[in-house]
């Protein structure tokens, strides 16, 4: 073939997308202020007009003048309305802004992976309130509206949302709210957050924990599970199959995760927060001069700000987790991970598995968060004497917290208190 005419039939191979878009008008509407446009040879009729120093469009769906002309100029006049309550017609959606605030990367390096991902399921919850709605439309009547709305549902459990929920919801708005201001120079006043009234006072219930006895059974089955998985490896390798390979490492990770998390009572967002580079060995002065081991953590926790990391002490059997998951990890770099897989749906196969899954006197489910709960009461049930200010300060919170939340010893164990007995002494 003649190199001229090669030549020729790639120059008419052009995509479609990259040929020039021509734009013709059709016919201008009330004295030039709106003109009807046609983009190449799309037969629907576009409406543009210049509004507030920008251009404005709106796609009519029409193809009639007639039709595309009646649209266009009640989308004006709306337009027009607007402009005379005061509204800008340029300022940005607030869900525009909540999608620039999730992918900031001074946002994902100020907070825990575990918070960060919390943003972005509470937007997943809050976007639909939030519709076609600009930002400065979100004043304190539409977070009163957010809040209303929010009490009035309920949660994927079908029980009430509480207003500590609530409360997290409004801070997340805010918060997006001066991000906004700081970042992206909105020319908007944050509103205050509403104040609470009637029913929104806060429930003072915490979520479910485990007795000691539903704790040893969580502890073993989890270690009987890895162990049964790494056997089943073993028989893999012998005789090789087609089918999924045993994942020993996940399994045994599990189980090292429930007593490190429990021993430090780590909230889940700081357990996967933790870097090797993050953890060190030490030992502990206690007030009767025994020596206890520790191990001292530095986690992106709830109150951490600009990436600074709070420091943590995991104990008990946690100590024992660290050095078995480290011993299996020797090829592992300083700024490594020590969970690497997200253990939320194999944490919650094992309580099922174990019928452990459904507080029965709550009706509310456990989940990996209620191994930070399980942590705090097993310490009050080994020393219920312990000073609540440095229990406080050991779990990264506070003392109205432990009280409402957190100290869920059962009636039986507060009286071994009260007795100078505890459940534990007796099992040791």
């Amino acid at each position: 073939m003649d190199k001229t005419v090669k030549a020729n039939q790639k120059k008419k191979r052009v995509p479609p997308s990259s040929a020039k878009q021509r734009t013709t008008t059709v016919t201008s509407l009330l004295g030039g202020k709106i003109r009807l446009l046609r983009h190449n040879d799309n037969p629907m009729l576009y409406a543009r007009s210049y509004i507030q120093g920008r251009y404005v469009s709106i796609r009519t769906m029409e193809t009639t003048i007639g039709a595309a002309s009646k649209i266009a100029e009640d989308w004006f006049y709306e337009l027009k309305a607007r402009v005379r309550r005061g509204d800008s017609l340029h300022e940005p959606l607030f869900s525009e802004i909540v999608r620039e605030f999730l992918v900031d990367p001074s946002i994902k390096g100020a907070v825990s992976p575990g918070t960060h991902g919390n943003y972005a399921k509470k937007w997943n919850v809050l976007e639909p309130l939030f519709r076609d709605v600009r930002v400065s439309a979100v004043t304190l009547d539409k977070l009163e509206d957010v809040r209303n709305t929010r009490a009035a549902g309920t949660n994927r459990y079908g029980t009430p949302i509480t207003a500590n929920t609530i409360d997290k919801d409004i801070s997340f708005i805010r918060q997006v709210l001066r991000w906004g201001v700081e970042r992206k120079s909105l020319a908007i006043t944050v509103p205050p957050a509403p104040k609470r009234k009637g029913r929104f006072e806060v429930v003072k219930h915490g979520r479910p924990t485990f007795s000691l006895k539903q704790w040893r059974k969580v502890t073993l089955a989890a270690r009987k599970r890895a162990q049964d998985a790494e056997k089943k490896r073993e028989a893999q390798e012998r005789t090789p199959t087609r089918g999924r390979k045993v994942d020993v490492e996940k399994s045994w990770e599990l189980y090292f995760f429930i007593l490190f998390a429990c021993g430090g009572a780590l909230r889940t967002g700081e357990a996967y927060s933790l870097r090797w580079m993050d953890c060190s060995e030490t030992v502990l002065n206690t007030p009767d001069n025994t020596d206890e081991d520790a191990i001292h953590v530095l986690v992106l926790g709830k109150h951490s700000r600009g990436g600074q990391r709070e420091n943590g002490w995991v104990l008990m059997g946690g100590v024992d987790a660290y050095h078995q998951l480290r011993a299996r990890r020797e090829g592992d770099r300083p700024n490594d991970t020590l969970f690497r897989y997200n253990h939320e749906p194999g944490f919650r196969e094992l309580l099922k598995s174990l019928d452990l899954y459904t507080d029965p006197s709550s009706g509310m489910t456990r989940n990996t968060k209620s191994l930070r709960v399980t942590g705090i009461n097993l310490r009050l049930l080994k020393n219920p004497g312990v000073p609540l200010n440095d229990l406080r300060k050991w779990c990264r919170t506070s003392i109205v917290q432990i009280q409402h939340f957190y100290d869920q010893a059962h009636p039986e164990s507060s009286a071994a208190r009260v007795a100078g007995r505890t459940e534990s002494s007796k099992t040791q």
